[in-house]
């Protein structure tokens, strides 16, 4: 496989990672795609992806209401171990960009820092960093 269509699955894996958890409520809002756009838009990852983001994040969404679990594992499969916790770091930020953090949304982040593999006390100090970067002043 080439490192061109590498870098592509690993872009549509962590997008795919970074918006499962914030589809717990069946749909993701205008401020949580801003806050997926600029926090992973600039990484060196996305230089080269010749597709819009919005693009990229609407086909990913769409793929993760049809089918959440395969998606998500398809996503894990092709995720590097080492981006892993950085994908739920992102993740995280997504879901509480907003402000609230709803029980559902909870269970979706649990649901996926344990498919990671990530251990739970990590997880767990990434979410309450996440809080405190988002709960507004």
């Amino acid at each position: 496989m080439s490192q061109k269509n590498e870098n592509i699955e690993f872009i549509e894996a962590l997008t795919t990672i970074v918006i499962f958890g914030a589809i717990a409520d069946g749909n993701i809002s205008e401020e949580e795609k801003d806050t997926i756009v600029s926090s992973i838009g600039p990484t060196s990852f996305f230089r080269d992806y010749r597709k819009s983001l919005k693009q990229l994040i609407t086909s990913t969404l769409v793929s993760l209401l049809q089918s959440p679990n395969e998606a998500l594992e398809n996503a894990i499969n092709v995720l590097p171990e080492k981006f892993r916790d950085t994908a739920f770091a992102l993740a995280t930020d997504v879901v509480m960009c907003d402000g609230t953090f709803t029980p559902s949304e909870k269970e979706n982040l649990i649901l996926l820092y344990e498919a990671l593999s990530i251990p739970t006390m990590k997880a767990q100090k990434i979410m309450e960093v996440m809080y405190i970067k988002n709960k507004g002043l």
